[in-house]
């Protein structure tokens, strides 16, 4: 594991295809600008990122499977967290979410609660609202609803 309240810009281009990835096609960042801008309007930013080679050589670049991120956004502290779908169900979303929930017990995030959207692969996007559930978060009745998502807010 590695935190950091800074980003270079190869994680920055790691995390950005795992974003791409994982999420639904309306939250795609398809130039890097658009997801540096993303980061950058971060307020105190922590990110967690886990490597599937902690120990790289001097020759090689460690491979991100997982982040954590928390911020600060209206006097609260919030998280986003993607993990690599070649390392989805294996715990890996659950050690860094108990991370942070060490450090920051009261996390809040978004959450898309349906399976409607689909991902850049034509697959549905699988809501994780029942893994936020099972780890003590909370459905508050404050939604986000625009162009790009519908998500509700959770809380710890």
């Amino acid at each position: 594991m590695k935190t950091t309240t800074s980003l270079l810009s190869a994680e920055r281009e790691q995390l950005r295809a795992i974003w791409n990835d994982v999420y639904p096609t309306q939250l795609m960042h398809h130039k890097s600008e658009t997801f540096d801008a993303y980061i950058n309007q971060l307020e105190e930013p922590e990110h967690t990122l886990m490597c599937a080679n902690p120990q790289p050589n001097a020759d090689s670049e460690s491979a991100i499977i997982g982040w954590i991120c928390t911020f600060n956004r209206n006097n609260e502290r919030w998280f986003v967290l993607i993990v690599d779908s070649s390392c989805a169900r294996q715990g890996c979303g659950t050690q860094l979410l108990l991370l942070a929930l060490e450090k920051y017990p009261k996390l809040c995030g978004w959450v898309v609660e349906h399976n409607d959207f689909k991902k850049h692969d034509g697959t549905s996007y699988l809501s994780p609202l029942a893994f936020y559930l099972k780890h003590g978060f909370n459905v508050t009745d404050i939604r986000l609803e625009n162009e790009h998502t519908s998500a509700v807010k959770i809380t710890t």
